[in-house]
């Protein structure tokens, strides 16, 4: 859990800014591009690693939970080895709390992703995001022909889908613990 600390003492659009820094030099590119490994993983990856730090503690919070319930001191007492009580009684009862928290966790990621790409900073062309949909439409606005649903539309497609998976997550159960089987 340290090693979580320090990752998550980091803030989150300093690192992405400082990775595209470095990686927008042209030695450092050319490497890259040499093992076949692109702009855009690398993104996804700095995302990916940061992002699933909160996650980390919620599973250690309910691993510590139910590390004292009875079904797990029953399970022992029966003979089961730690494999067994990982697989038929901690991941049972720890998937509801992921499945909850991931559908928090990737609306949060996709509004990032969308507003990096806005800025020029994540996805660029002629890969798409809606990040780069709404910052194309708000090129388009000019004061003597503003094309507005340039920006609108990929604006309100990325508003509709996170608000969707909110309720989305807000409508699932987080699971309540799962009664004893040998």
């Amino acid at each position: 859990m340290r090693v979580v600390d320090v990752l998550d003492s980091i803030p989150l659009l300093f690192l992405v800014v400082f990775l595209v820094t470095v990686l927008g030099e042209d030695s450092v590119r050319l490497a890259l591009d040499s093992l076949g490994i692109g702009r855009l993983a690398i993104f996804y990856a700095v995302v990916a690693a940061v992002s699933w730090l909160s996650m980390a503690r919620i599973v250690r919070a309910k691993v510590l939970e139910l590390r004292g319930a009875t079904m797990i001191e029953a399970a022992r007492a029966v003979g089961a080895g730690p494999a067994r009580i990982i697989a038929r009684h901690l991941l049972p009862n720890l998937a509801g709390v992921i499945i909850v928290k991931l559908s928090l966790v990737v609306p949060r990621v996709m509004l990032f992703e969308s507003f990096l790409s806005f800025l020029g900073l994540g996805v660029q062309p002629p890969d798409v995001s809606w990040g780069l949909l709404a910052n194309a439409g708000f090129r388009a606005l000019v004061p003597f022909d503003p094309a507005w649903w340039l920006f609108l539309f990929p604006a309100l497609a990325l508003a509709v889908t996170l608000l969707a998976l909110g309720f989305l997550g807000d409508g699932l159960p987080a699971g309540t613990e799962r009664k004893w089987r040998p």
